[in-house]
């Protein structure tokens, strides 16, 4: 039996805490499946070093802050290795390891927050489609995509994105022991590989091989022994219990 050393953790696609229908059978990660996997690595005390493969846009919030807690919480070397996209969401989790790798041609960064509202209104009247929808509770109905936001609910939405964003920067200036002003001067843009170097949000350029050489440094091992920890693809009775919770 191999005695594995290093374990390789996939972060792929929309970072959500579960199955998202819409996104339900592309390429996502969920955070309960990311946990599980960071707990099944910490558990094995052979494994001495955790690689994160980083491959993702980002996520929603909490979804993102919970696996960010968890690596926070990991006694042992991590290494976050971002190969083609590692932004928003994902690049807080990267954050919250020791060391960041990242390609030359990655994309990184993008640290900013974006609350997605459509408004179908003035679609569904074209068609003699009204909300009637009743609501009780001041701000219940905020967000509802079938009618148009009142002022104070515009104003609600922004105070709580605004919320996000603010903790989602000063984490990222704590983590990578930067001024939040140098964050926010980056105002959401995504950089590449030399240039996330030259403002501190990436520590080496390279792929795989130059996060297992950190992690070997890191751990104070000769040579990777690799365990790669797989992502659980949704099946269909996952998108069909998703759809009928309350």
């Amino acid at each position: 039996m191999r005695n594995f050393n290093t374990a390789i953790i996939p972060i792929r696609g929309a970072i959500t805490t579960e199955v998202v229908p819409i996104l339900s059978f592309r390429p996502g990660a969920t955070s309960t499946q990311i946990i599980k996997n960071i707990e099944m690595a910490y558990e094995e005390p052979k494994i001495r070093a955790l690689i994160f493969e980083v491959n993702s846009p980002g996520g929603t919030p909490f979804a993102v802050k919970e696996v960010a807690d968890k690596i926070n919480n990991v006694d042992k070397p991590t290494v976050a290795w971002i190969r083609e996209y590692g932004t928003s969401g994902a690049y807080w989790i990267a954050s919250s390891c020791d060391k960041i790798v990242a390609d030359r041609l990655s994309h990184v960064g993008s640290i900013g927050t974006v609350l997605f509202h459509f408004d179908f209104s003035e679609f569904m009247r074209k068609f003699g489609i009204y909300d009637e929808s009743l609501i009780f509770g001041k701000y219940k109905g905020a967000g509802i995509p079938f009618r148009k936001l009142e002022p104070e609910e515009r104003r609600f939405l922004k105070e709580q994105t605004r919320q996000i964003h603010e903790y989602f920067i000063e984490t990222i200036a704590e983590n990578r022991k930067l001024a939040k002003a140098q964050i926010e001067e980056l105002s959401g843009a995504s950089c590449l590989g030399q240039e996330a170097i030259d403002k501190g949000l990436v520590d080496y350029l390279g792929g795989k091989g130059k996060a297992l050489e950190i992690s070997r440094e890191l751990a104070k091992i000769p040579c990777s022994k690799i365990k790669e920890y797989t992502e659980r693809r949704p099946s269909i009775l996952d998108v069909l219990r998703f759809r009928s919770r309350v």
